[in-house]
C-alpha cells in the first residue's frame, strides 16, 4: 500500500479480479515488529459488491426515427485507458502510530543460549545453561510492561564457611529468576519517526538460588534503560537492570556472604522473519554482588519471537 495523496493510502486492484467474490482486510507492522494494525480480519474482510448499470428507458409515445442518409466521414478515435480500480480504506488513520508505539497485543519471545561465570580468584569457571521467557505490551502508546522469567542450570563452586585454605565444593545449582518492569518511552520526543525506542524502568526483581547448602535469595525494587533503534527488517536493542537485595539472611554457610545486588544485561540484533515473527541474537552480561565477592557471568542466547 502506497501513498496516494496527501493522507491517504491506496492499493492498486486490476479491474479484471474485481467480481462480486471480491473481499479484502488490510494488516500494518511497525519496524519493531509491533502489531498488527488492522481494518477489517481474514474471518470478516470487507466485501466489494458490484451494481448493475441502470437500463435506460424509453418512452413508448416516442418514434425512434432511423438516421438520415448522407455523405459518410470515418469518426476520429482516441482510445483513453480505463484507469485500475484504487480502494481507499478511510477507516485507517491518516497518521499510523509510529511502530514502536503501538499496542495492539503482547510480544513473547523464548530466549535459549548459556554463559560462563565465576567468582574471580574464588572458583573456577562454570558453564551455564539459560531457558527464559520475557512478555512485553505497549499500553497507550509509549507506556511499556515486561515481565520476564529465566532458569539457569551449572556446576557451581562455593568457597564454604571458615574452611582450610583452597577449599571448594561443586554442588548442582539451579537458579529461577522472576521480575516485572513498567517503564514510559520517550524515544518519541528525539525521533518522531518512531525508529527510537528509550525507556527508564523501574520494577522488581526475585532471584532464587538452590543447591545442597550455599542457597540464597534475592528479593527486591530494581532499575533499568531499554533502547532500541529500528531499521527495517532489523532492530538493535540493548536492556540493563540493576536490583538491590532486601534480604540479606542467606548463605549463611558460604564464605561469599549474602548477595548484596544483582545486574543482567542483555544487547544484539533481532530481525523480522515473517508478519508478526522475528528472531535475536544476543550478548547477556549477569553480575551477582556478594558481601566478599562478585559473580560475573557473559553468554550468548538466541531468541524466537511471536507478537499477537
Amino acid at each position: 500500500m502506497g501513498n496516494i495523496g496527501g493522507d491517504e493510502y491506496g492499493i492498486d486492484v486490476p479491474a479484471r479480479t474485481v467480481t462480486d467474490a471480491f473481499a479484502y482486510y488490510l494488516e500494518a507492522w511497525d519496524n519493531t515488529d509491533n502489531g498488527p494494525a488492522r481494518s477489517g480480519a481474514p474471518e470478516l474482510p470487507h466485501a466489494i459488491v458490484l451494481d448493475e448499470p441502470v437500463p435506460v428507458a424509453v418512452s413508448p409515445g416516442i418514434a425512434n426515427r432511423p438516421p438520415e442518409s448522407g455523405d459518410v466521414h470515418p469518426a476520429s478515435f482516441n482510445p483513453v485507458p480505463t484507469p485500475p480500480l484504487v480502494i481507499v480504506d478511510r477507516k485507517l488513520p491518516a497518521h499510523l502510530p509510529p511502530a514502536a508505539r503501538q499496542g495492539d497485543g503482547w510480544i513473547m519471545t523464548v530466549l535459549l543460549g548459556g554463559e560462563r561465570s565465576n567468582e574471580q580468584s574464588y572458583t573456577d569457571s562454570t558453564l551455564v545453561g539459560r531457558i527464559g521467557i520475557d512478555a512485553t505490551r505497549r499500553f497507550a502508546e509509549s507506556w511499556f510492561l515486561e515481565l520476564s522469567a529465566d532458569w539457569r542450570s551449572s556446576n557451581q563452586q562455593y568457597v564454604p564457611f571458615a574452611a582450610s585454605p583452597g577449599a571448594r565444593v561443586t554442588v548442582d545449582e539451579n537458579r529461577f529468576d522472576f521480575a516485572g518492569w513498567a517503564g514510559y518511552d520517550f524515544g518519541e520526543l528525539l525521533d518522531a519517526g518512531g525508529r527510537l525506542e528509550l525507556t527508564p524502568l523501574a520494577g522488581a526483581e526475585i532471584v532464587i538460588a538452590r543447591n545442597d547448602g550455599f542457597g540464597f535469595d534475592i528479593v527486591g525494587p530494581g532499575a533499568g534503560l531499554r533502547a532500541s533503534w529500528a531499521f527495517a527488517p532489523f532492530t538493535v536493542r540493548v536492556l540493563a537492570t540493576y536490583t538491590y537485595n532486601l534480604d540479606k539472611s542467606s548463605s549463611g554457610n558460604s564464605a561469599f556472604g549474602a548477595p548484596v545486588s544483582a545486574f543482567s544485561g542483555r544487547a544484539g540484533l533481532g530481525m523480522r522473519i515473517a508478519a508478526g515473527y522475528a528472531v535475536e541474537l544476543d550478548y547477556v552480561a549477569d553480575a551477582i554482588q556478594f558481601d566478599q565477592v562478585r559473580r560475573v557471568a557473559h553468554g550468548a542466547v538466541l531468541g524466537f519471537s511471536k507478537s499477537f
